[in-house]
């Protein structure tokens, strides 16, 4: 890949001097910069970044500025234009703050001076002439006044690649007069760029792996055919249940790497993270031996169990299961509402009620007229998954 982006660097470099064209006129940046009431965001409706249906307007751009917009306080408005071409011309005359411009590496940098954010996303994309056109005039906007006949020189040039796929990453281009903005924005990616919602939204809309390091948890393995201290009360409560004792122990690892005097957040306590109120349901309290805590935890497992059986899937029942043990059944509820009005699949987690679980942080969604339990912002999109990894990892033992 290397040898190609030489390559594309040294055609490029000498079409671009081939060709007598004045540079855009850069403003002067202003320190001071005004206030900038709402951000326009310039995004053509072809974009992977924007999706349009008759439903809803979606796409990774708009969750991740939504998410910007919520915690920052800058609010933005979307510049729906008909192609590419029309989103540099717009904003090559101002009419626009804000768009997302996607670039090989950073041995590739824009001539327009305009600000140039961290990057947002890294991807793959098929290393095609188009796909690399597309590359190329999201790092060189004036491109889109080559002529034709030195178009074509360049399509021609890239005909000949044998790479079959590009790495990209992708940034927001933006002013130099909304430089504060472009401050903000920039710390926010970087303070987000592992939070668990965006790392959601990455797997979601591109299929970048989620950043789980099953190392992290320092998952236990069998040895002498034993997981924990607690192995044979795991069995003993599945048992009566028709459970997978590995998936009940993965659960209990999770809440509390099997400690049965853990304390966590909000007073959850023991091995399985009862909240006082639902211990006090189930009979058990900080006080509670571990057969009692793990009776309790398989019991509500088991009732979590039973309430989804509309489920068709058995896999995807479990982790309906784990989400709602984590966030309780009431959001994931409103989260399978969600996903019916917007077009998913209510029956199916991942991708789906997943997806609407995450965007349940979000005000457009946890204010919608279908949500009866308001906001969430727990990461049971994410904890469900990860249990059941951990459940997988024991049980193809």
């Amino acid at each position: 890949m290397n040898n190609f982006l030489y390559s594309f660097i040294l055609v490029l470099a000498f079409i671009l001097s081939c060709r007598q064209a004045s540079k855009p006129t850069v403003k002067k940046q202003d320190r001071s910069i005004a206030k900038i009431d709402t951000v326009l965001f310039l995004a053509s409706v072809d974009s992977c970044f924007l999706r349009i249906t008759d439903k809803d307007t979606t796409g990774f751009a708009i969750d991740f500025l939504n998410r910007f917009s919520e915690e920052s306080g800058v609010p933005f408005r979307l510049i729906v234009c008909a192609d590419q071409s029309v989103v540099y011309q717009k904003f090559l005359a101002e009419e626009g703050n804000l768009f997302l411009d996607p670039s090989m590496h950073d041995s590739l940098t824009t001539s327009d001076k305009r600000l140039t954010s961290y990057p947002i996303v890294s991807r793959t994309l098929p290393a095609n002439p188009k796909e690399l056109a597309d590359v190329m005039f999201g790092a060189y906007p004036i491109l889109h006044t080559m002529s034709g006949t030195q178009w074509k020189r360049l399509s021609s040039s890239l005909t000949g690649i044998k790479e079959t796929h590009l790495l990209v990453q992708s940034k927001f281009r933006l002013l130099a007069s909304d430089s504060l903005f472009l401050n903000q924005l920039n710390a926010y990616i970087r303070g987000v760029e592992f939070r668990a919602d965006i790392s959601f939204l990455k797997n979601y809309y591109f299929g970048v792996s989620l950043p789980i390091n099953m190392k992290r948890y320092l998952i236990p393995k069998f040895r002498n055919g034993a997981l924990s201290p607690y192995d044979n009360l795991f069995k003993t409560a599945a048992e009566k249940y028709d459970w997978d004792w590995k998936l009940l122990a993965a659960v209990s690892f999770k809440e509390s790497r099997f400690n049965p005097t853990a304390v966590g957040g909000g007073g959850a306590f023991g091995m399985m993270q009862f909240m006082p109120s639902i211990g006090r349901k189930y009979g058990v309290s900080i006080h509670s031996t571990p057969q009692q805590q793990i009776n309790a935890g398989m019991k509500l497992l088991s009732n979590a169990y039973a309430s989804w059986s509309q489920i068709p899937s058995k896999e995807q029942r479990i982790k309906f299961t784990l989400a709602s043990y984590n966030a309780g059944k009431a959001h994931i509820d409103d989260a399978q509402r969600l996903a019916k009005k917007y077009g998913l699949n209510p029956l199916v987690w991942d991708g789906n009620v997943q997806l609407m679980v995450n965007n349940l942080s979000m005000a457009k969604y946890h204010t919608d007229e279908v949500v009866r339990f308001g906001a969430y912002h727990g990461h049971a999109h994410r904890y469900a998954n990860l249990v059941y990894q951990i459940y997988l990892s024991w049980k193809v033992r």
